[in-house]
């Protein structure tokens, strides 16, 4: 299909007409809050807003929970503080997925990812395990004490700790080998 060049250019400059005619036509008047008065000396005033979003940092992130070696009988139990910090509330929600195939429940894999065992992983917005609550797969968890005054606890303390649990009975009949999985944790507003 053949376009005629002169016709293109014509609705061109017809269009930045029309859009500069509206333009001037309607000028749009920039006002300032108060403006001045004509005068030797003329005032005027603006207001300044600035919005800043809800932010978050965790630190003092453990990155390696040994849960050492299965001794047949026990639970294996590792656990870590962790500092929470906002610069809004103190409320968060905590999300916490892990890289396991499962998808649905946290798990350790084998090397081959040929076996898996499930684990616990509990939350608490408070150092050590009291008052840990069960955090569901990839489900946010309402926590209400972030430090509001120290983005790496210096001040104040440590906040929050993550745990994790394999329960004795499931690795009786475990394969034998090396499990791991990597939790990813995410703090968000609630």
């Amino acid at each position: 299909m053949k376009y005629n060049v002169r016709f293109i250019s014509h609705l061109l400059l017809l269009f930045i007409i029309s859009f500069l005619s509206t333009l001037l036509l309607n000028p749009r008047k920039a006002v300032s809050a108060t403006d001045g008065i004509l005068g030797t000396l003329s005032s005027a005033t603006a207001q300044v807003s600035l919005n800043i979003a809800e932010q978050f940092r965790i630190s003092n992130a453990k990155t390696y929970l040994d849960l050492n070696a299965y001794n047949n009988v026990d639970n294996l139990r590792g656990h870590t503080d962790l500092c929470i910090y906002s610069n809004g509330d103190g409320g968060y929600q905590v999300r916490i997925t892990d890289n396991s195939s499962s998808n649905t429940s946290f798990a350790l894999e084998n090397t081959d990812q040929t076996a898996s065992l499930i684990m616990k992983v509990t939350w608490s917005d408070t150092p050590g395990t009291a008052g840990a609550q069960t955090v569901p797969y990839g489900s946010p968890l309402a926590m209400s004490f972030a430090n509001t005054t120290s983005s790496d606890c210096s001040t104040g303390g440590m906040n929050a700790n993550i745990g994790v649990e394999v329960l004795g009975s499931n690795m009786k009949m475990a394969q034998s080998g090396n499990y791991r999985s990597t939790l990813a944790v995410i703090i968000e507003p609630n």
